[in-house]
């Protein structure tokens, strides 16, 4: 009793210091890799060969992009027109600031539009939704995501009956079967992070690592690729049509230099509370 009367100050201040530690990520394994600094990794393309070039093995980035949900964006120069004849896949790490939005669109497009519809992947009260915006045709799925935690989404686009699906965290979803193309897709679209030509569908939140492929991913391809982490390298860069790791700047690091502008977005060195390393 007497030991604890005299020493039981310091044991609490410990115990407090040690709490305050653990809740901002300190005792995170993957906050203790290197990080990565803009543009240190990047894909080179010859006419011989295409390569990863730079520091690219086991990093995390040092930045992500912040949105805020207001009029953040980030347009690029890449097209995605998904249709029954184009098969593509993106991936991408998010951590949303909060999941009571209607209609928070992580991934879209934007373009000569009319009354066609929105290709998106958005959210809406945690439920993430793929389809068309607009034509009646998105489809949810089933997973329920919780704010302030970090996520990896990968969503693929089959060609063959219009078939998507989401996996999250490693995780398959099916979305509701097949996607019918009633209102079409616009003629002319280019590829956006964080919204889509609709003002009340900005992201609100992180966004890191974002991947666009001209194909669907395998089943091996998506597991490898959540395995990798927030830092991770693309998988199939055969099929890779853009790159924006958004760990600084928004340029396209693929090869191809489908450049991102980023509009009312902050760059974020503090951003790994939340962040697990994957296991599985």
């Amino acid at each position: 009793m007497e030991y604890l009367m005299t020493y039981g100050w310091a044991i609490l201040a410990i115990a407090i210091v040690m709490v305050s530690l653990y809740s901002l990520g300190i005792f995170n394994a993957g906050n203790f890799k290197p990080t990565a600094t803009p543009g240190s990794c990047q894909i080179i393309r010859t006419a011989a060969q295409t390569s990863l070039a730079g520091q690219c093995t086991n990093m995390i980035p040092k930045y992500v992009a912040n949105l805020n949900g207001k009029n953040s964006y980030i347009p690029t120069n890449a097209l995605i027109l998904p249709n029954t004849t184009t098969s593509f896949s993106f991936s991408v790490w998010v951590k949303f600031a909060s999941t009571a939005a209607v209609n928070q669109v992580v991934l879209g497009e934007v373009g000569i539009l009319g009354s066609q519809g929105i290709f998106a992947l958005s959210e809406n009260n945690g439920a993430l939704y793929l389809g068309y915006a607009g034509c009646g045709n998105s489809n949810t799925g089933t997973n329920t995501l919780a704010p302030n935690a970090w996520h990896n989404i990968i969503a693929n686009w089959s060609s063959s009956g219009g078939v998507g699906y989401i996996v999250v965290d490693g995780v398959r979803e099916d979305v509701g079967g097949t996607f019918t193309l009633t209102c079409g897709s616009p003629s002319i679209a280019s590829f956006v992070i964080g919204s889509t030509w609709k003002a009340a569908t900005y992201f609100n939140g992180s966004i890191s690592n974002v991947q666009l492929y001209n194909a669907s991913l395998t089943a091996t391809d998506i597991k490898s690729l959540y395995r990798e982490g927030i830092g991770g390298t693309p998988i199939n860069t055969q099929h890779l049509v853009g790159w924006w790791p958004l760990n600084g700047d928004a340029n396209d690091y693929s090869g191809y230099y489908r450049n991102g502008n980023a509009i009312q977005v902050v760059q974020n060195a503090n951003w790994q509370s939340g962040y697990t390393v994957p296991s599985t």
